[in-house]
C-alpha cells in the first residue's frame, strides 16, 4: 500500500515537479539512488540511459522497485545503508536522494559517504522536507490541525547548507519543488484543475517551499 499512498509523490503533481526539476541537473552517466524505497524515480533515470543504482535498507522495498523496472539492463540494486556506501571512491556523477534524508540518524555521515563515491564536481541531489515557509512555522505553534509531523517537517534550508559544506560541498541550487502541502494540490486537481497552472508558477517562481530541491556539488 505505500505507493498508494504516496501517489502524490508517485504519479501526481509532487512527482512531475521533482522530476522537471531533476531532469535539468541529473545529467549521468553514473547515478546513485540513495534511499530509492520502491523505485519512484528509477524509471525516469534509466529511461534517460543512466547506469543507475537503487540503494535501499529494506529488502521489501527494493523488490516492488526491481519489478518496476524490468527490462533495464542499466538499472542495480543493493542492499546498504546510506551511512556507509559499499562502493568505491569517485563512482558516480550523482547521488539522488528524494524525501528519505530525515530518516537518516547521522545525516552528516551520510553526505560524507556520499561526497567519497561521488567525483571531483559530482553532485549530491537532495529533495527535503522542510520547514522553511512561514506558515508552516506558525500553523506548528498554533496547533493547527492537518499539518504533519513535526519530525517530518523538521529541517530548515540554512541547516541542510550547513550539513553540506560541513560535508565538503559547494551549495549550487536551492529551488522549490512545491511551496504549499499536497492537500492544496490535491483539492486544485479535483475540483479547480485550472489553478494548477497558477500553482506552478508560484511554485516555479519560489526559491523555497514545503519540498525543496537543495543541490551540492563536491569540492
Amino acid at each position: 500500500m505505500y505507493d498508494a499512498k504516496r501517489s502524490f509523490y508517485e504519479t501526481g503533481y509532487g512527482g512531475f515537479r521533482e522530476r522537471k526539476l531533476l531532469s535539468l541537473f541529473v545529467r549521468g552517466p553514473n547515478v546513485l539512488d540513495v534511499a530509492c524505497g520502491t523505485g519512484r524515480h528509477l524509471p525516469f533515470l534509466a529511461r534517460k540511459g543512466f547506469e543507475v543504482v537503487g540503494l535501499d535498507l529494506s529488502r521489501g522495498m527494493l523488490i516492488v522497485a526491481k519489478n518496476k523496472i524490468k527490462g533495464y539492463k542499466k538499472a542495480h540494486f543493493v542492499r546498504a545503508d546510506a551511512e556507509s556506501l559499499p562502493f568505491r571512491e569517485n563512482a558516480f556523477d550523482e547521488i539522488v536522494c528524494s524525501r528519505a534524508f530525515k530518516f537518516f540518524p547521522n545525516p552528516l555521515r551520510a553526505l560524507e559517504e556520499g561526497r567519497k563515491v561521488l567525483r571531483k564536481g559530482g553532485k549530491s541531489i537532495l529533495a527535503i522536507e522542510t520547514s522553511e515557509p512561514f506558515w508552516i512555522r506558525i500553523g506548528y505553534k498554533l496547533k493547527i490541525p492537518y499539518m504533519g509531523s513535526s519530525f517530518e517537517w523538521r529541517y530548515r534550508v540554512k541547516t541542510i547548507h550547513f550539513l553540506l559544506k560541513k560535508a565538503g560541498f559547494k551549495i549550487y541550487f536551492t529551488g522549490c519543488i512545491f511551496y504549499f502541502g499536497k492537500t492544496v494540490y490535491q483539492i486544485a486537481g479535483k475540483y479547480l484543475s485550472a489553478s494548477l497552472k497558477l500553482l506552478e508558477l508560484i511554485d516555479s517562481h519560489s526559491r523555497i517551499g514545503r519540498n525543496t530541491l537543495i543541490i551540492g556539488i563536491k569540492n
